[in-house]
C-alpha cells in the first residue's frame, strides 16, 4: 500500500541520517568506457535511477560504512595498499593508470573507495599530496608529508618505499607488542572476571561476619564493600553504561565526542609529534640532496611537520635567514636532540649538509628501536606485577577482617 511505502522511505532516511553511508559506483557509457564516482547520502535505489537517467549502465554499487571514511586505516590494509601501488607505479606505469588496474582488481570498500577519490582528484587537476588531504583521516599526516615530501624532490617511487619501509617496521613493532602482551592480557582478563564474581557473589556471604566489627573495618575492605554493593543493586545501570558505552563508538554521527575516540586521537597527535624530529631530519636530507637550497627546504617542510611544531621550523627559518649556522642553531633550540648538532657540525664544515642530516635520521631510528626494545621488555613483569596487586587487595580486603576476629576470639 502507499501508507506502507511512505513508511518504508521514512525509514530508510532515518536509517542514512543515523548510520550515514557512501556508495562508491562504476558503470559504462554508451562510448563503452568505464567510469566511476562516488555518492554520500542518498539511497541506494535513487542513485541507481539517477546513473540510469543520464545514460549509464551495467551499473555496480558498493556500500561502504562512513565511519570508515573518518578514521585511519588498518595497518595492514594501508601496508598492502602502498605495496600494490608501489609496484604498480614502479613498473613504468602512470600514476592514474595504475589507480585504473588497482580499481579494476577486487578491492575491499574502503581501498575502492580510496582508489576512486584519488582517481578523481588526480582528474581535477589536484596534486597527489592534496589528494591524500582530502582523504584526512584515513591517512595521518605523516603519511601526507612523506608523500608530499616525495612530490617535492619529485620521486615518488622513492617515496613510496620509504613509506612501505616506515609503516611495515611500525607494523613488526605492534605485532612484537602483541606477542609480548597475548598471555599475561589473557591471565588479566580471567583473573578480572574471578576477582568480579567474588566481589559480587562471595564477598556478601562474609557481611554478617564483617558486620561485627561495626565502623573499624580496614579501608581495603570496605572499599570492596562499597563496590560490591553498588555493583549489586546499581547492576542494570551498568550493563545499560557499558550498552551505551560501546553503540554510541559505533554511531558515525556521534563518534567524535566518544571519550575513547578523543583519547585515540590525543595519543596519536602525541605519537606522530614526537617523531617530527625524525621526520624533519629525513626530508632535510632529500630535499638538500635534490639540489634545493636550505631555506627552501625548510619552507617545504614547515607544512610536513605536525602542527604544534610547525613553529619549531618557522623559528628555525628566520634564524637562518638572519645569518646564523645550522650547528650554532641546533646548540641552542633544545627542541632538536643534541645529535643534530653534533652531525650537523662535522658535515657543515665538509660542505655536505644532506650528508649529515641522513646520518641524524638513521641515528634516530636507531635510538626509536632501542627504546621501543626497551620499553617491550617490561610489559610482560609490569602486567604480571598488576595482576598480583590486584589479587592481593582483593584477598587481604576478604581475609583480614576474618583473622582478626580469629585472634579476638581467642
Amino acid at each position: 500500500t502507499e501508507g506502507h511505502s511512505i513508511l518504508i522511505d521514512i525509514y530508510r532516511i532515518c536509517k542514512m541520517m543515523i548510520y550515514q553511508s557512501i556508495f562508491v559506483w562504476e558503470a559504462v557509457t554508451i562510448e563503452g568506457s568505464y567510469v566511476h564516482g562516488i555518492a554520500q547520502n542518498i539511497l541506494k535505489y535513487q542513485l541507481k535511477k539517477d546513473l540510469s537517467q543520464k545514460g549509464l549502465f551495467q551499473i555496480k554499487i558498493q556500500y561502504m560504512p562512513v565511519a570508515l571514511s573518518k578514521k585511519p586505516l588498518k595497518s595492514d590494509t594501508l601496508i598492502r595498499f602502498i605495496q600494490e601501488l608501489h609496484q604498480i607505479h614502479t613498473s613504468g606505469v602512470t600514476l592514474i593508470n595504475s589507480l585504473n588496474i588497482m580499481i579494476g582488481n577486487r578491492q575491499i570498500p574502503v581501498i575502492k573507495y580510496i582508489l576512486v577519490a584519488l582517481k578523481l582528484s588526480l582528474e581535477k587537476g589536484e596534486s597527489l599530496t592534496k589528494s591524500f588531504q582530502n582523504l584526512r583521516p584515513v591517512f595521518n599526516e605523516f603519511f601526507i608529508s612523506m608523500i608530499n615530501m616525495s612530490e617535492k624532490t619529485d620521486n615518488l617511487k622513492q617515496g613510496f618505499s620509504a613509506i612501505l619501509s616506515f609503516f611495515q617496521q611500525r607494523q613488526k613493532q605492534y605485532q612484537a607488542i602483541q606477542k609480548q602482551t597475548r598471555y599475561p592480557l589473557i591471565v588479566l582478563g580471567i583473573a578480572f572476571i574471578l576477582i568480579t564474581g567474588m566481589i559480587v557473589f562471595v564477598l556478601p556471604m562474609f557481611q554478617n561476619i564483617y558486620l561485627l566489627y561495626g565502623q573499624n573495618l580496614p579501608v581495603e575492605t570496605a572499599i570492596l564493600m562499597s563496590i560490591s554493593r553498588f555493583i549489586n543493586n546499581q547492576w542494570f545501570v551498568i550493563l545499560a553504561g557499558i550498552v551505551v558505552f560501546v553503540f554510541w563508538y559505533k554511531i558515525p554521527a556521534f563518534c567524535y565526542i566518544h571519550p575513547l575516540f578523543l583519547l585515540m586521537k590525543w595519543v596519536k597527535k602525541r605519537w606522530f609529534g614526537s617523531q617530527d624530529q625524525l621526520l624533519f631530519a629525513h626530508c632535510m636530507s632529500l630535499l638538500l640532496k635534490s639540489g634545493k637550497t636550505a631555506y627552501a627546504a625548510l619552507q617545504d617542510i614547515s607544512y610536513m611537520v605536525s602542527p604544534q611544531n610547525r613553529k619549531q621550523i618557522l623559528k628555525l627559518t628566520k634564524q637562518l635567514e638572519a645569518g646564523e649556522r645550522f650547528s650554532e642553531i641546533f646548540l641552542k633550540n633544545k627542541w632538536f636532540p643534541s645529535v643534530f648538532h653534533r652531525l650537523i657540525s662535522v658535515s657543515e664544515a665538509a660542505g655536505d649538509l644532506s650528508v649529515g642530516f641522513l646520518q641524524v635520521h638513521q641515528y634516530l631510528e636507531n635510538q626509536m628501536e632501542k627504546r621501543f626494545n626497551k620499553i617491550i621488555n617490561y610489559i610482560e613483569p609490569g602486567l604480571m606485577v598488576l595482576l598480583g596487586g590486584m589479587v592481593l587487595f582483593v584477598l587481604l580486603s576478604i581475609y583480614l577482617p576474618i583473622f582478626d576476629l580469629g585472634n579476638q576470639v581467642f
